[in-house]
């Protein structure tokens, strides 16, 4: 066994020491703190370890809630407060380690719940029903989620009931006090489940289909395909926020890129002139549309087709570009077609700061960049989502 002194924390919360005169990442591992550890992963540059024993702990180190230890909780061994001290520095880190850029993050918004907040989950079935270890194909066995709010929780417990006989991916999502479940295979008894809606290899068995959340004033489906964000309270400061930066008058045209189903362009619609949403995926589109319509929105439309491709064909006046890509960021080439556009202010959604970072820097030549709002939309682990605003120099 090999002991190790944490001397650092890397962005995915992860303590960093060396072994062996290589770098070493542990999970669950602290600042100052001093451990034993297996090894897990060597690569020619790094090693990766697992925590065997605290030989020192840190004083900031509080006890974990979850019983199970499936790796997604990457920061439950810290206070609330602590980690979201964590999440702002590490944001900060990066904006200075990756770009150029003299910008200050501001203060984080922390999330009122810190437990009972996702609105999702994916459980895996093979002989037994429960959630992946981190980097691994192998299932832990749960029968409760702190993170997951409690109607997903008693589905949990209810499918546990059930006799599956193929290997499964089961999604539960919880809206506005609805739920649906999604399975690949049809097991015995799946209709009795205490659920609003239930689909089985995307073929509906019970209720609609669908189930509906409500943001404020506005009405959205979701899916069995659709995207939404995990945590409906942070979900509204997030929109809030986005609304804020845009300062609409009544007069701005806004495009949308990566829309999903419609959320933010819709959000924005009844203070804008128009409002256009370009999304690849079909479905989302299909989705946009009925958001569209059970909002009664009229000044918006949405489009299904390449984001890069939509910007070299559109005439579109662009006064505000929303940006919500994926964790990669911005597609290659991108950048020069924002330029194209040429708009006054850019709000950019970003869950990944590392691409984040790398987009700002692409983007400095031609705005300036005012601020990073850190929104805390996923207590307990590293991830956060942040808004920054863009205005053309």
């Amino acid at each position: 066994m090999n002991e190790v002194i944490i001397t650092d924390i890397d962005n995915q919360g992860r303590g960093i020491g060396r072994l062996n005169n290589k770098v070493i990442f542990i999970e669950n591992a602290y600042l100052d703190e001093v451990v034993k550890v297996k090894i897990k992963k060597e690569t020619n540059n790094y090693l990766e370890g697992e925590v065997i024993e605290y030989v020192k702990k840190s004083p900031l180190r509080i006890k974990e809630a979850c019983k199970y230890n499936c790796g997604g909780c990457h920061l439950q061994h810290l206070s609330y407060e602590n980690q979201l001290q964590f999440k702002e520095n590490n944001i900060q880190k990066i904006i200075d380690k990756f770009t150029n850029l003299n910008i200050t993050v501001n203060k984080i918004i922390p999330s009122n719940n810190i437990y009972n907040y996702r609105n999702k989950i994916t459980l895996h079935v093979d002989g037994k029903i429960g959630l992946y270890k981190a980097k691994t194909n192998s299932i832990i066995e749960i029968d409760n989620c702190l993170l997951v709010n409690q109607k997903i929780n008693s589905i949990i417990k209810e499918l546990k009931e059930l006799k599956f006989n193929h290997k499964d991916e089961i999604i539960i999502r919880e809206a506005n006090n609805e739920t649906m479940v999604s399975l690949n295979h049809y097991v015995k008894g799946i209709e009795e489940l205490d659920a609003d809606t239930i689909l089985c290899n995307n073929k509906v068995i019970k209720g609609k289909g669908y189930i509906k959340e409500k943001i404020n004033q506005y009405e959205f489906i979701i899916s069995n395909q659709s995207f939404f964000q995990v945590n409906k309270n942070q979900t509204i400061n997030l929109y809030e926020k986005v609304l804020e930066y845009a300062e609409l008058t009544g007069n701005e045209n806004v495009l949308d890129l990566y829309c999903g189903t419609g959320t933010i362009g819709i959000y924005l619609s009844k203070k804008a002139k128009k409002v256009l949403g370009v999304e690849i995926n079909k479905d989302a589109i299909k989705d946009a549309n009925k958001n569209k319509e059970i909002n009664k929105i009229n000044n918006i439309e949405f489009i299904c087709g390449d984001a890069k491709k939509v910007i070299k064909e559109n005439n579109f006046k662009t006064d505000i570009l929303i940006l919500d890509p994926p964790r990669s960021g911005l597609f290659k080439g991108m950048i020069e077609d924002i330029n194209k556009i040429n708009p006054k202010k850019i709000i950019y959604v970003s869950c990944n700061p590392i691409t984040l970072a790398r987009d700002l820097e692409q983007l400095r030549e031609t705005y300036n960049i005012n601020q990073i709002q850190p929104i805390d939309m996923f207590p307990n682990t590293y991830h956060c989502e942040s808004v920054t605003v863009l205005e053309r120099k």
